[in-house]
Order: C-alpha cells, then structure tokens, then sequence
C-alpha cells in the first residue's frame, strides 16, 4: 500500500456530528479508542498498515509505543491488565512474538511492553475476565486457534489455553 490515510474523529453534538478533528497515521490498519489518560475523553491507538509499529495520539500528536521492532500491528485491545487502575494496550502480532502487554501510565503514555509467552503469531486480541476471578483475561486468535491467556491478578499471563480451532467454517451443530 503507499499514500497516507487521515484519522478523522466526529464529535457527537445536540445539532449533530461535526469534524473534531483529523491527525495524520500514516497507514493504519487497526484503530482503537480507550480513556488512557482519565480524563473522561478516549484517546486513540492506531496499528501501521505493514505492522510494524504502534502510535497512540493523547497529547495532540502522534506518538510511538514502546514495542519490540515489528512486532505489533494486527491487533489491539485496551484493558487494565495489570491490577493498577490504569488502562493497558494489548497488541497482538502477526509478525513476531504473538502478544504484547504496554503497561499505561495514566497520562496516555505506555511503558515498554511486555512479550506474553504463548504461540508465535496472533492476530485479534480481546480483553475478558473468562474464569470471573477479578482481573482482566486476553482472547487471542493465533495460527488458527482461539487461545485464553490466564490472567495471574498482576499483569502475567503463566498458561496459555486453546479454546478451539479458528480455522472452523461451519458451525458444529
């Protein structure tokens, strides 16, 4: 793909949608929306087209985070993962590493991320508290299988479970 693609955001008013505003991603493939700095307003994380980076865009410009080099792109998921209050960005990787968890700092900025062991690729990523134990699950689709990654209550994810084939085009019934 070459060129350059605008994120546009509309503002929701009592007269009707108006253009909030447009920043330039370069080419994003994923978009995601999450408060990541409290503030009562979402922010946005992008995904670039080829994968390989990540950009979130809370102060106004866009700005990279903290990835392993081409890993991330084909997924997000924003999450508190770690138990601190504050939201974290899941990025699921079709590259390399599978998934990986940026801590948030509550100011729409991310720490390093964190490489989560599990298969090499993933390329959707969800956040859910799957066992109802109080922190927050990752479901992933990787080389064809759904995969539940446990949440340890600390931000670790120690097993990894296939919940099914991915790959399924009928329904089992």
């Amino acid at each position: 793909m070459s060129g350059t693609w605008d994120v546009r955001w509309y503002e929701n008013r009592p007269e009707g949608f108006r253009l909030g505003g447009v920043a330039r991603a370069g080419q994003s493939f994923f978009l995601l929306a999450a408060d990541f700095d409290a503030d009562g307003r979402d922010e946005l994380a992008a995904t670039d087209a080829d994968g390989a980076s990540v950009w979130s865009w809370a102060t106004g410009a866009w700005t990279p985070v903290p990835t392993t080099p081409a890993s991330a792109g084909s997924g997000l998921a924003a999450a508190d993962l770690d138990g601190d209050g504050l939201l974290d960005l899941a990025v699921a990787s079709s590259v390399v590493g599978g998934l990986q968890v940026a801590p948030g700092d509550g100011l729409g900025g991310f720490g390093a991320a964190i490489a989560v062991a599990g298969p090499s690729a993933a390329t959707l990523v969800e956040p859910g508290d799957l066992d109802a134990d109080g922190d927050t699950d990752l479901v992933a689709v990787g080389n064809s299988a759904i995969l539940w990654y446990q949440n340890d209550g600390a931000g670790g994810f120690p097993s990894v479970l296939a919940l099914g084939d991915a790959s399924r085009t009928t329904d089992p019934k």
